[in-house]
């Protein structure tokens, strides 16, 4: 039996999407893509992929037609609206449009397991799909909404935001965060926000409000000339320099020799579809550091970068998403 299964991804990625899948799932064959959307053909009957590069899968039910919309669930299920590049407020009035018409249930009201109705919203036409909800899909570009603050330094903030719902990280006040590449300061923000120190490491100006922050250090130098002794202890070591991932790596594990965070969060930038293809790598290098729980995921207010990031055994165990 033939069925069609659809991944979303960022606008762009849509090569490193499918050359993904097909590592990480040879039966499957491209069927349709457009910018943000590929379907894909599987011979093994219904299946969910999950990747790096997916933002939401599922089952795919066809365009928005008679026929199409015959094969949606029997209520009740869920309802995610969106569109490859679109802002979610944009999409708002066809969100309530087809809550009427289809009578779907909230979000929080479902149960693990529940079925959520995709419309995903392309240039031409909408697509319908489908997939089991599950509560812990805190970016699933249906349901997640980010918002930059005003008075965010830069979308850093957004990044460490999103890396921190999709681990569930314990982060909390009172604790050390060891930031490479802080300038200007949107991730450094955040966690300031949060009631942490931050110690940032970077020879770029920082923005004047963190520089300030009575809980900010700040050393104006490369990582490259720091020795490991030079820093201090760190509950969260957090990376988004402008270099190439293996140095990144090379620069985090040196620290590791020393330094005994309870997670990492390291932004790799794209520079070639050979740095992704590396990501199955450096996940098991941090793993070999003792990280009980290691992931990687392109997140929404990502360019060409991705997030790698480790959590040690107590970390997860306390963010109650990784039991």
């Amino acid at each position: 039996m033939t069925d069609f299964l659809y991944a979303t991804c960022l606008v762009g990625a849509e090569k490193l999407l499918k050359a993904e899948m097909a590592r990480r799932y040879p039966d499957l064959r491209p069927a349709f893509m457009r910018p943000g959307f590929v379907t894909f053909k599987s011979e093994r009957g219904p299946l969910r992929v999950s990747g790096t590069f997916v933002q939401s899968a599922g089952q795919s039910l066809g365009k928005d037609e008679p026929a199409t919309r015959a094969k949606l669930p029997k209520p009740p299920f869920g309802l995610a609206v969106y569109g490859p590049g679109l802002e979610p407020q944009e999409l708002d009035p066809l969100r309530e449009t087809l809550t009427a018409e289809l009578g779907s249930t909230p979000l929080p009201e479902l149960g693990p397991g529940a079925q959520v109705v995709d419309v995903v919203v392309l240039p031409e036409q909408h697509f319908f799909g489908v997939h089991d909800h599950d509560p812990q899909d805190a970016l699933h570009p249906g349901v997640y909404r980010p918002e930059l603050p005003p008075e965010a330094p830069s979308r850093a903030w957004l990044k460490l935001e999103e890396a921190l719902r999709l681990s569930g990280a314990p982060v909390k006040a009172g604790q050390r965060a060891l930031e490479l590449g802080s300038a200007p300061g949107g991730a450094a923000w955040a966690l300031l926000s949060r009631g942490l120190s931050v110690t940032g490491v970077d020879p770029a100006q920082m923005d004047e409000r963190v520089a300030r922050h009575p809980k900010y250090r700040h050393l104006s130098r490369s990582i490259a000339l720091l020795e490991p002794r030079e820093l201090p202890a760190a509950d969260w070591i957090l990376s988004d320099m402008n270099v190439a991932p293996e140095q990144t790596l090379q620069h985090v594990l040196r620290l590791l020799e020393t330094l005994r965070p309870q997670g990492v969060f390291l932004t790799l930038k794209l520079k070639d579809e050979r740095a992704a293809r590396m990501l199955s790598a450096d996940a098991n290098d941090l793993a070999a550091r003792g990280f009980e729980v290691v992931g990687t995921r392109q997140l929404p207010s990502h360019r060409q970068e991705v997030l790698l990031y480790g959590l040690t055994a107590a970390a997860a165990a306390a963010s109650g998403l990784h039991r």
